[in-house]
């Protein structure tokens, strides 16, 4: 039973990639061709707070279009991503992208704070923009999806000054020194996966503390952003 499950796991991680990866080269295509207006909603007393989806390394929003498609179904009407230009900059540079994005969704609706869904170095990212950059403040759930956070050895593979920066034992990982216990009012969650072909070792995807992480054995990397079970748990902990 096993053996069929991970061999429908890494089915799903291929047809996964593909999707992934197609859909991000139309969206790049299409983005520089027409960009549509932005909106936002006026936040309002019993509105669910706004959600920003964070993208991985050399991704694009475009990941995203089936997670917001289920969210906004089930009852999520502030929904946001963005994407990171230069895709190759540090973690920190992309930091601050994520400071202005967040600023101006608080501005424009009204919101007190806003939840973050980060898929893989998107967790990162969140990480060095709520302990570096005050996000903290700002910031009332942080799921992440499959995210490096003590380093991968994929990185080695990896091009631009964010891959050295997710590399294990990188001078970064050990400046940001992320703690989960240092914001007791911020509610984290870790979702990670012993099938995930880029997190290596698997369970640098976890943080250790059994109340925040959330072990899928059989999903692949880009499998969490169409899995319906990964999408439950995301569901739920923004329920939460």
């Amino acid at each position: 039973m096993k053996v069929v499950r991970v061999v429908l796991g890494i089915l799903f991680e291929i047809v996964a990639s593909l999707v992934m990866i197609g859909w991000g080269v139309v969206y790049l295509v299409l983005f520089r061709i027409y960009r549509s207006p932005e909106i936002y909603h006026s936040w309002e007393k019993g509105d669910k707070n706004p959600v920003l989806m964070i993208h991985a390394y050399f991704q694009n929003a475009s990941n995203y279009w089936l997670m917001k498609a289920r969210l906004r179904r089930d009852g999520w009407s502030h929904l946001y991503t963005l994407t990171f230009s230069p895709p190759w900059a540090s973690i920190p540079v992309l930091s601050q992208q994520v400071k202005a994005r967040i600023d101006k969704i608080l501005d424009k609706t009204g919101a007190k704070k806003v939840d973050i869904i980060a898929h893989s170095m998107g967790g990162l990212v969140s990480r060095y923009y709520i302990k570096k950059l005050m996000g903290d403040k700002k910031v009332s759930r942080l799921i992440t999806l499959t995210s490096p956070l003590a380093g991968t050895y994929a990185a080695y593979l990896w091009l631009g000054s964010c891959a050295r920066d997710m590399r294990p034992g990188s001078k970064f990982l050990k400046e940001l020194d992320f703690r989960p216990e240092e914001f007791p009012r911020l509610s984290q969650t870790a979702i990670y996966s012993a099938l995930d072909e880029l997190m290596i070792p698997h369970h640098s995807a976890a943080t250790g503390n059994k109340e925040i992480d959330i072990f899928l054995p059989y999903r692949g990397h880009a499998a969490f952003l169409y899995s319906p079970r990964a999408y439950q748990e995301v569901r739920e902990r923004l329920k939460a």
